[in-house]
């Protein structure tokens, strides 16, 4: 289905999104299967090393915001932007976990970044049990970033 949209309709699409599907082109149904098995064995060994940790707090993102029209910019930009935005979030979504992000604090810009925190597969009360005795811990989910450069 996919693969006849690229062919017959690629300039009717997002550009950021056409190329990403594009690239999904060269995957072969059996390289597919052998991801999907290498990620299945993946999991099962995080989550025997990880049995006996509650949650796993990371940076949201592994890069902070950034404005907007600097990754709109182009397709590149936004494509280098996507990778890195979404690296974190892409290794929880592989091996299952739960997560919730809360803001803890801003750049030197004064631009927003998060905390993350991960729990087990299906622990999501864990892992909002954590992110409520952040909250209450600090006050960073009150505070609202200085956007006034952006009028």
């Amino acid at each position: 289905m996919n693969g006849r949209l690229i062919d017959e309709q690629f300039d009717a699409l997002d550009p950021a999104v056409a190329h990403r599907m594009k690239t999904g082109r060269g995957l072969s149904a059996t390289d597919y299967f052998v991801v999907l098995r290498q990620w299945a064995a993946l999991r099962e060994r995080v989550h025997r090393t990880l049995a006996d940790v509650d949650a796993l707090l990371v940076p949201a993102t592994m890069i902070p915001a950034r404005p907007l029209a600097s990754i709109d910019a182009s397709v590149e930009s936004y494509s280098d932007a996507n990778v890195r935005y979404l690296r974190n979030t892409a290794v929880g979504n592989i091996l299952a976990l739960c997560a919730v992000v809360l803001p803890c604090g801003f750049t030197r810009e004064g631009l927003p970044i998060g905390l993350m925190i991960y729990a087990k597969p299906l622990d999501e009360a864990m892992a909002l049990r954590v992110a409520r005795a952040y909250e209450q811990a600090t006050d960073w989910h009150r505070r609202r970033p200085d956007l006034s450069w952006a009028r």
